[in-house]
C-alpha cells in the first residue's frame, strides 16, 4: 500500500449472523488510482439456522446456541491477528427478537474477539443496499433490492448509493419452512398456504412499492442463490435466443414455477431430488421458494438478478470506511471499488472499465481489436438503420467482444474462441447483468468458424453484430489496415443482402476466399442474411 497511514494492512473482514447462516468473508484491499479495490480471498460459511431455535416465547435452545458458539470459535480462530477496526461482524433480526441473544452475544464476542453489534432493520436494509452497488450489474436507475433471510425480509428501492424506501419484514425461509412445512410433507394446498401467507404480509407494504418504477430487481441472499443455481443447473431459464445458455444467477417466474411443481411432485422434502441443491439448503428450500413467489407475484417481477453477499459486502464496506483517518473526505462505493466522492464519474459506463482491465489482463492485440471495432461501428450502422430501444447497449456488447475474443490465446490457439467464451462465462463481470454477459459470451463464441455447427437460432437476438463481427474477422486476419469499399444492405424475399464490390474483392485472394466460405455458411446456418458480390 502507498498510504499506509489510510489503511494500515491489507485485510478485512467482514461477518454476517444471519438467522440462517453465519458468514464470514476475508477480503484484500489493494488500493490503484485513488480507489481501493476489494478481492475476496476467503469465505467460510456454516448454517447454524438459528432462527428454527426459537420457542414459541422467542427464545434459543441450548442446542442452537452452542451450535452458533462452535462457529463463532471457529471464525475467531481465523480471524485472531487482525486489528478490530478492519472487522465488522453485525448480527440480524433473530438476534434482535431472541430474549436471551444478550448471553449469546456475551459469549459469543468472548470466542470471537470482536465486538457483535446487532443491527436494525434500518440498518440492515442499508448494509444489504450498500452491498449491492458492489456485487450487482450497473444500473443508472432504480434498483430493486430484496434479501430473503431466516426469519426477516428486507425490500429496498433506491438509486446509486440513495434509499428512498425500505421494509424489514418479518418473513423469511427458515420461520416460513418452520409454519407450513415443519413434518417435511410438500402438497399443492400446503404450498398455496404459504405464499397466500406470504402475501398477506408483503401486501401490508407493497402499495408504496408499486408506486415506484425500477430498472433492476437484485436478489441477495443464499436463498436466492440456491434458486438460481437450481434454475440454471436445470436448465429452467433455456433462452432460445442465445447460442450461450444460462450462466446462472439469474430467476425467473417460470423457473420458480417449475421446481415448485417438482417439490410437490416429490411429496416430502427428503424425496425432492434436483440438480444444484446444496445438502444444508435441502430442509428449508420449500419456505424460500413459497417466499419467492409471493415476492414475484405481488410485484409482477419478471427476472432477479441474484448474488448471495450483498450484505457481507456492505459489512466489508462498512470495516474500510472505519479504517480510514481521513474522515473528512466522501467516498463512493461500487463494483468492488471505493472510490473517493470528488473523483467519481457517476455517468461513465462501468462495464467498459471491467472490459478495459481484462484487455490489459490478457495482453489484448488492441490495435487490431480497434481495426475490428471501427469496421464494425459503421457496417452496424447500416444494417441497423432503424434505431430501438436497445441499439445502444447492443453496439457497445458488440465493440467488447472485439476487444474481447482474442482472450482464450492465453490458454490455446486451438478453437481459442471456446476458451474466450468460456472465461467470460465463468469470470467475474461484477458490472454486467447475466443476458447482456450471456451476449457477449455468445458473440466471442461464434466469431469464427461455421455457423451451421453452433448452436443458433432463427430468432437469436444478435444476429446483426454476428455479421459484423465475422466479416471484420476475415477482413482484418491478416492484422493489417486495408481500405474496405461501402457495403450496400439491401432486402429481397425476406433476406439481408451485404452487397461487396466484386471489383475490390478480387484484389484479396485470401479474403475473398474467406469471404466465399462465410456465404457457404450463411445459407446452411438458415440465416436471414446473405452476402453477395457484384
Amino acid at each position: 500500500m502507498k498510504d499506509s497511514s489510510k489503511i494500515p494492512d491489507q485485510l478485512v473482514a467482514g461477518i454476517d449472523l444471519g438467522s440462517n447462516s453465519f458468514k464470514l468473508m476475508i477480503a484484500r484491499v489493494k488500493e490503484h488510482q485513488g480507489s481501493f479495490h476489494l478481492q475476496e480471498i476467503d469465505t467460510i460459511k456454516s448454517t447454524v439456522r438459528l432462527a428454527n431455535g426459537l420457542s414459541d416465547e422467542n427464545k434459543l435452545d441450548d442446542e442452537t446456541i452452542n451450535k452458533a458458539l462452535n462457529t463463532l470459535m471457529r471464525f475467531g480462530d481465523r480471524i485472531q491477528n487482525f486489528p478490530k477496526k478492519n472487522v465488522c461482524v453485525i448480527a440480524t433480526n433473530t438476534f434482535r427478537i431472541a430474549k436471551n441473544a444478550k448471553f449469546l452475544i456475551q459469549e459469543g464476542e468472548k470466542l470471537l474477539g470482536f465486538p457483535i453489534n446487532v443491527i436494525s432493520g434500518e440498518d440492515e436494509a442499508r448494509l444489504v443496499f450498500t452491498g449491492a452497488e458492489h456485487v450487482s450489474p450497473v444500473c443508472d436507475d432504480n434498483r430493486f433490492v430484496i434479501d430473503i433471510g431466516g426469519s426477516s425480509t428486507e425490500l429496498i428501492v433506491g438509486k446509486s448509493d440513495k434509499i428512498k424506501i425500505y421494509d424489514s419484514l418479518q418473513l423469511g425461509c427458515v420461520t416460513t419452512n418452520k409454519k407450513f412445512f415443519s413434518n417435511g410433507k410438500v402438497d399443492q394446498k400446503t404450498m398455496d398456504a404459504a405464499i397466500n401467507d406470504s402475501l398477506e404480509i408483503i401486501r401490508s407494504v407493497s402499495k408504496k412499492y408499486k408506486q415506484l418504477n425500477w430498472n433492476q430487481v437484485v436478489g441477495s441472499s443464499g436463498t436466492c442463490r440456491a434458486i438460481a443455481d437450481m434454475i440454471s443447473a436445470n436448465h429452467l431459464n433455456d433462452n432460445p435466443i442465445l447460442p450461450v445458455k444460462d450462466l446462472g444467477g439469474l430467476i425467473t417466474l417460470v423457473g420458480l414455477e417449475a421446481i415448485k411443481q417438482n417439490l410437490i411432485e416429490a411429496k416430502t422434502i427428503d424425496n425432492f431430488k434436483i440438480s444444484g441443491l446444496k445438502s444444508e439448503r435441502r430442509p428449508v428450500i420449500a419456505g424460500g421458494i413459497s417466499v419467492l413467489i409471493a415476492i414475484f407475484k405481488e410485484f409482477n417481477i419478471e427476472s432477479m438478478e441474484v448474488s448471495e453477499s450483498a450484505i457481507i459486502y456492505g459489512a466489508l464496506h462498512e470495516a474500510i470506511l472505519n479504517k480510514m483517518v481521513n474522515k473528512g473526505e466522501q467516498f463512493i462505493g461500487s463494483l468492488k471499488r471505493i472510490t473517493p466522492s470528488n473523483g467519481y464519474d457517476k455517468k461513465s459506463d462501468r462495464r467498459h472499465q471491467e472490459v478495459i482491465d481484462w484487455v490489459d489482463q490478457f495482453s489484448v492485440d488492441k490495435i487490431q481489436a480497434y481495426r475490428m471495432i471501427d469496421f464494425c461501428n459503421q457496417l452496424y450502422k447500416t444494417i441497423k438503420s432503424k434505431k430501438d430501444d436497445n441499439y445502444k447497449n447492443s453496439k457497445k456488447i458488440l465493440e467488447w467482444a472485439c476487444l474481447l475474443h482474442e482472450i482464450g490465446l492465453v490458454v490455446n490457439y486451438r478453437q481459442y474462441q471456446q476458451h474466450s467464451s468460456y472465461i467470460i462465462s465463468n469470470k467475474e463481470l461484477t458490472a454486467f447483468s447475466k443476458s447482456d454477459q450471456a451476449r457477449l459470451a455468445s458473440l466471442v463464441l461464434c466469431h469464427r468458424s461455421r455457423l451451421d455447427k453452433m448452436n443458433l437460432s432463427a430468432c437469436y437476438l444478435d444476429w446483426a453484430s454476428l455479421i459484423c463481427i465475422r466479416l471484420s474477422f476475415i477482413f482484418f486476419k491478416k492484422r493489417t489496415d486495408i481500405e474496405i469499399p461501402e457495403i450496400i444492405v439491401d432486402q429481397k424475399d425476406g433476406k439481408v443482402l451485404l452487397v461487396i464490390n466484386e471489383e475490390w474483392i478480387n484484389q484479396y485472394p485470401f479474403i475473398k476466399f474467406g469471404i466465399m466460405k462465410e456465404s457457404l455458411s450463411l445459407e446452411k446456418a438458415e440465416s436471414i442474411y446473405r452476402i453477395i458480390v457484384k
